[in-house]
């Protein structure tokens, strides 16, 4: 079963809002967030990402942002 093109982007869209909660909840400034995503975005655009790749690059890069913010607080 594949999704489509809609499908795609609203879950490259829900994993974008992920990122930026990640942010805010840490009160790490919008410059970080903005700085990352443009990185994410690039590095997928460059690769050749499809917007579902892109998503899962997202949500992972997600996943690592919380671990280390974890961390930090410990």
């Amino acid at each position: 079963m594949t999704c489509g093109p809609k499908t795609e982007l609203e879950e490259l869209k829900k994993q974008i809002h992920r990122l930026h909660k990640e942010y805010v909840s840490n009160g790490t400034d919008h410059n970080g967030f903005i700085h990352d995503l443009s990185v994410l975005i690039s590095e997928g655009l460059q690769d050749g990402y499809s917007v579902s790749n892109m998503a899962k690059k997202i949500s992972d890069y997600v996943v690592e942002l919380k671990d280390i913010n974890d961390e930090c607080i410990l």
